[in-house]
């Protein structure tokens, strides 16, 4: 059996919850990279500055990443590491399913980890090992356990894929974070598309969700897609601000810009808490509850647009 070395689960008591960015991070580790850990994926491909809101009660999306995984947004995260990659995407692995069986074979023996897509849209895995019989071994990223994924698993369960090349070019870091910090802004404002709304526009279908009916005449109601997973989001993306001071060390004349921030996202913490305390017994049917929930919720909006305010 082969086994790719170096892999280091998520940690999820250090928000390393989104799996896009955790398996970048997961696959750049395993090249001796250094500088590309979840929180630089986290932050370069929008994730952590992202609220998401499903528009589609059945389907969970955790973070941005899990609604526009194409091309453009792969082709962005290894740019920015500088690295080569190969996306085959669902119609073209429908096609011919055991030849990227096979060709995911041939990478692990070539020590190159292969990103895996599953059917279910806010789910990644990650291959990192061939076992005797040439049969892959995945990682689910949160675990340090593998386990067999063989041919008819594989196509039952992957969407698409992404193959990890070699490294192309060093980057400037410097360039990068600037950058990163500076594209905030477009994700708080960022239009929705058909799947789901993003930022602001997402904090304000979450809290209206709670008090306008849209949900009394659906069938089989995700109840988790109405809160707890939009409080998830919120939890997850608001410890940015314990990293997001890698900036202006590295760029101290940002360093104004950069504080400011962070007093602004710290603000997230109390209204994560406060949205946790009041979400204990929730109910749609408790409309004190959910006019409380509301309004709470529409005070990340006002946060938002402080933060817009400082650019």
């Amino acid at each position: 059996m082969k086994i790719l070395k170096n892999f280091t689960p998520l940690n999820l008591n250090m928000s390393e919850n989104y799996l896009f960015s955790g398996a970048m991070s997961c696959a750049m580790k395993m090249a001796g990279e250094k500088d590309f850990d979840y929180w630089f994926f986290a932050m370069v491909t929008g994730d952590t500055f992202t609220q998401v809101y499903s528009r589609d009660n059945s389907k969970y999306y955790d973070c941005l990443s899990s609604v526009i995984f194409n091309e453009s947004h792969i082709e962005k995260a290894f740019k920015l590491c500088g690295y080569a990659y190969d996306f085959i995407c669902e119609n073209e692995l429908a096609k011919n399913p055991e030849k990227y069986y096979y060709q995911i074979v041939g990478s692990v023996n070539k020590n190159k980890p292969v990103i895996l897509k599953h059917k279910d849209d806010s789910w990644f895995s990650m291959v990192i090992g061939v076992n005797d019989d040439k049969v892959l071994m995945k990682t689910v990223l949160f675990e340090a356990g593998i386990e067999k994924l063989d041919l008819d698993a594989f196509k039952d369960m992957a969407k698409s894929l992404v193959f990890v090349g070699d490294k192309k070019e060093n980057v400037d870091l410097k360039s990068i974070y600037k950058d990163t910090i500076m594209n905030i802004p477009s994700y708080i404002n960022m239009k929705a598309s058909h799947d789901a709304s993003f930022g602001n526009t997402a904090f304000i279908d979450w809290a209206l969700g709670l008090i306008d009916g849209r949900y009394d005449k659906i069938e089989n109601l995700n109840l988790g897609n109405v809160n707890e997973n939009h409080l998830i989001n919120l939890g997850t993306n608001k410890d940015v601000h314990s990293q997001i001071s890698r900036v202006s060390d590295l760029l101290p004349d940002m360093g104004g810009l950069v504080g400011e921030l962070k007093k602004h996202i710290i603000k997230f913490d109390k209204i994560y808490n406060r949205l946790s305390e009041e979400s204990k017994g929730f109910s749609l049917d408790k409309k004190e509850q959910m006019k409380l929930l509301n309004e709470i919720i529409m005070e990340c909006v006002a946060i938002n647009d402080d933060i817009c305010g400082l650019f």
